[in-house]
């Protein structure tokens, strides 16, 4: 299977300087403990927090584990792609705290911190949500589809606008995908502290960008909108390009610094979720490296 990076605003990545002191604390998270993304201590978590849950709150947060439920992910915001799961806005402080150990067993140290900032983030936009159109840090959903087993298949989601974990667990062999996170702005103050939740990607991104800049190979001939994923919503254009012509270059190709710029931003992304990326599907490695296909497009932003 294919990967295709897609890099909007080419010139506008290559000028993005990341900020030190993130990348100090991606650093940092990236050193300190956090989950495994194992199952049992996602199952037990989740045994512990069902009971907390009202009749209706249980019903919101259990799904079949099937199809047209697990796609129910977007990279768009509440009031254009209704979710599935439970609103983590509508929990109770003791909801809350066992939601988090739901969260602590599943994520990364990098994972958790991403959640809360790209959650802070839409929390900066809802003053700007005139439409409305569903920007909140509350509205974000933890859904498990199908019953929590070490053994059986099931998925754990975790998302919103901007975000998207998709854990699968099917006895020994987990899995991480469909991943997708966002942010909006890239870097903003709330509350007397900054953040920039994408930091480290972007700042790989970039270097990547200037990397591919000279490349033909690379340029895609259209210009696209939004890039919309997940559960497709009539009427919103978009769609990564299709056919034989823009289809960028593979990683193998290039030599000197794109080959690494693009290792680079392959661990920034696998860091975040849990080591079952970094550890067990293995986006690092040279093998998976090689697979990736490399493009850059022009992007016009649609009007918010």
């Amino acid at each position: 299977m294919r990967m295709n990076w897609t890099l909007p605003l080419l010139l506008t990545l290559a000028a993005i300087t990341p900020d030190p002191t993130k990348a100090a604390e991606s650093a940092a998270c990236l050193a300190a403990n956090g989950g495994k993304g194992d199952a049992k201590p996602i199952v037990e978590a989740l045994a512990a927090f069902k009971p907390l849950l009202n009749e209706q709150q249980q019903k919101s947060l259990e799904h079949p584990f099937d199809y047209d439920s697990a796609i129910r992910w977007s990279n768009l915001p509440l009031g254009v792609v209704p979710r599935n799961g439970l609103r983590l806005g509508d929990l109770d402080a003791k909801q809350a705290a066992a939601a988090r150990r739901v969260f602590d067993a599943a994520l990364s140290a990098c994972g958790l911190k991403l959640l809360d900032e790209i959650r802070l983030a839409d929390d900066w936009l809802t003053t700007y949500d005139k439409r409305p159109i569903g920007w909140s840090g509350g509205n974000y959903f933890l859904t498990v589809l199908g019953t929590p087993d070490t053994k059986s298949p099931w998925m754990l989601q975790i998302g919103g606008h901007h975000l998207a974990y998709n854990f699968t667990f099917n006895g020994h062999a987990p899995g991480a995908t469909p991943l997708f996170f966002g942010t909006e702005p890239i870097r903003f103050e709330i509350k007397g502290a900054s953040y920039a939740p994408l930091d480290a990607q972007s700042g790989a991104m970039s270097r990547l960008a200037a990397a591919i800049a000279p490349l033909p190979q690379a340029k895609l001939s259209g210009t696209f909108t939004d890039v919309v994923k997940g559960v497709v919503v009539s009427g919103v254009p978009g769609q990564l390009p299709t056919g034989g012509t823009d289809t960028g270059f593979p990683q193998t190709y290039p030599t000197g610094e794109q080959a690494p710029c693009s290792l680079d931003i392959n661990k920034s992304h696998v860091a975040e979720p849990t080591s079952i990326l970094l550890f067990r599907v293995g986006f690092t490695s040279v093998e998976a490296v090689d697979k990736i296909q490399i493009e850059a497009q022009r992007h016009r932003r649609r009007n918010p």
